[in-house]
């Protein structure tokens, strides 16, 4: 759904691409949960790529396994981003911004 809240399940085994991409000027708004298939329920490869234009990116990942791995591109140009990591995370993030009005 573009401009709409939507919930993304991804029950898969690894690697895993997740893409979503707006029309120009619509807001993209997700939640999403990374699911593994593995018996522990545990571990797992997912990409993650959201991308919109002069709207507002908010992006929520709502469930991730213990022990995954998660690259996410969340991008927007002219308008604010919000992306909101799920508790289980461990890492380094990479933050870049530009001048919007």
């Amino acid at each position: 759904m573009v401009g709409d809240k939507q919930r993304v399940s991804i029950p898969v085994t690894p690697p895993t691409c997740l893409c979503t991409h707006s029309c120009a000027s619509r807001p993209v708004n997700t939640d999403i949960a990374l699911r593994t298939n593995t018996t522990d329920g545990t571990g797992g490869h997912f990409w993650v790529n959201v991308q919109t234009s002069n709207a507002r990116l908010g992006t929520t990942f709502v469930d991730a396994p213990l022990n995954s791995h998660l690259q996410a591109t969340a991008r927007t140009s002219h308008a604010p981003a919000l992306v909101r990591m799920h508790p289980t995370f461990e890492g380094a993030c990479e933050v870049v911004s530009s001048l919007f009005f």
